[in-house]
């Protein structure tokens, strides 16, 4: 990652126990996660890090201890789960209880959940939700003290199924990415210094709450058809940060699954992502950058992909995917502009 390689380790490992008593389950379960993420400095860090070879580790213990009991209508977990960070030096508690109750057969559920738990802000997690980062040094916790939400599904026909729900989720440290442009000379060792600019992307982090509504409705069972459709709509509120950078103000999925036979099936994918808003700073001079914050709007579009598979036995199998088919022009990321129309093809092999 950068002009000088970053790498990150991660170990984990996990165990867990039950004992059945009648209907009732009693149980914990135990995870252990190292993180260790170091490296040198990168290009386009708008300004040198502190320490070329610094080095951020982490080791997270969770202890999860629950019961789950049965009744004639209604299933409860209830337990908690304890997260203690050695590096932060900090025991952190999160709940973990749900409850569904069986008002009328498969046709009407009611269901509550009540969570929480603490993740670690990785490289690994930044860089695969954004591939355009250019500095970080944000390597941290972040800690989602409550996770609650309730909802009614169950399904109207047969085959036809329904699901709509509310939720709130708070979250401490949560990572948030603003862009940055900025002059970097091509060669600064050369009679003849070219300037050129690049856009990039480092981290933030905000206590940011979000609530959400969420309907889902789906027809599966007809001839190997699977067809459905999910949208969510949020509401943000920020602690420091003027906007949620990047957060969609609503997201949607309609898809339409068919599968001819154990070798052949295709998936027909319509995506929808909401108005999300864009922080970006111009750049000035030699690696200089002004860190004044703009913010811009980046409206919703919709992203339509056709995907077939082919398995031609256990180990050998070939793909298609049609991406983007209408051509839409957006930005996932501000400044940086998705591929129009493409065709993908390729193989897999398993060992």
């Amino acid at each position: 990652w950068g002009s000088i390689g970053w790498h990150e380790n991660q170990i984990e490992l996990s165990s867990r126990i039950e004992k059945s008593l009648g209907k009732d389950i009693y149980g914990a379960g135990f995870t252990v996660n190292h993180f260790s993420t170091g490296g040198g400095n990168s290009m386009f860090a708008p300004f040198p890090m502190p320490h070329v070879n610094t080095q951020y580790k982490e080791l997270i213990a969770q202890l999860n201890p629950s019961v789950q009991l049965r009744g004639k209508k209604l299933i409860a977990v209830l337990g908690f789960k304890t997260f203690l960070a050695f590096n932060e030096g900090r025991l952190r508690l999160a709940p973990d209880v749900s409850l569904r109750y069986c008002a009328w057969q498969d046709y009407l559920n009611a269901y509550l959940f009540l969570g929480g738990g603490l993740t670690r802000n990785s490289l690994h997690s930044i860089i695969t939700e954004n591939p355009f980062l250019g500095f970080t040094n944000n390597y941290s916790n972040a800690y989602t003290p409550i996770d609650a939400g309730v909802g009614l599904k169950g399904k109207f026909i047969h085959h036809f199924y329904w699901d709509v729900s509310m939720q709130y989720r708070m979250v401490q440290n949560m990572l948030l990415f603003t862009g940055y442009s900025q002059r970097v000379a091509s060669d600064p060792f050369s009679s003849a210094i070219n300037f050129y600019t690049i856009n990039r992307f480092m981290t933030v982090l905000d206590n940011v709450n979000r609530g959400s509504l969420q309907l889902m409705l789906q027809y599966k069972g007809f001839k190997g058809f699977d067809i459905g459709m999910r949208a969510s709509l949020h509401q943000y509120t920020t602690e420091n940060q003027s906007k949620p950078w990047y957060l969609p103000d609503a997201e949607g999925n309609l898809w339409i699954t068919y599968v001819h036979n154990e070798k052949a099936d295709a998936r027909f994918d319509l995506i929808y992502r909401g108005n999300t808003y864009g922080a970006s700073s111009n750049g000035a001079g030699f690696q200089g950058i002004t860190l004044t914050q703009n913010s811009f709007l980046i409206k919703a579009y919709p992203d339509i992909n056709f995907t077939f598979h082919y398995h031609h036995n256990k180990r050998l199998g070939f793909f298609a995917r049609a991406c983007n088919i209408i051509g839409a022009r957006y930005q996932r990321w501000l400044d940086f502009p998705t591929q129009s129309f493409n065709i993908q093809a390729g193989m897999q092999f398993a060992f």
